[in-house]
């Protein structure tokens, strides 16, 4: 999952998706997941990609988000069941306050 926190990612998440919040971001990167691992794959190396599978484009004719919430809890749930123990704080946390705008030396929070 780390590996689709990119900004080209969320670019095409918000076009795909109409807009794309924070946690917009997040269920959205959830979604591929649901579709397999190709799809995720694909997804990763190519966000651009997005706009050529079928999967999207009926949902997006419909008005509908790609999003899957509810796959980025099995990752917790199953660690919890196999080991009896909750993730450690901050598992699955992002610093996003130093990516770099593609095509730029710009960082998102507008320092060169």
């Amino acid at each position: 999952m780390a590996e689709s926190c990119t900004l080209p990612l969320r670019a095409a998440a918000h076009l795909v998706s109409d807009g794309c919040s924070d946690d917009g971001f997040d269920y959205f990167r959830g979604w591929p997941i649901a579709q397999g691992r190709e799809v995720f794959e694909t997804m990763v190396a190519d966000p651009d990609a997005l706009a050529g599978l079928p999967l999207v484009h009926a949902p997006a004719a419909d008005g509908l988000d790609l999003e899957g919430g509810d796959v980025l809890g099995v990752a917790w749930t199953a660690h919890l069941m196999a080991t009896g123990e909750q993730l450690p704080a901050g598992e699955f946390t992002f610093d996003t306050r130093n990516w770099t705008l593609p095509g730029t030396s710009t960082s998102t929070t507008g320092e060169r």
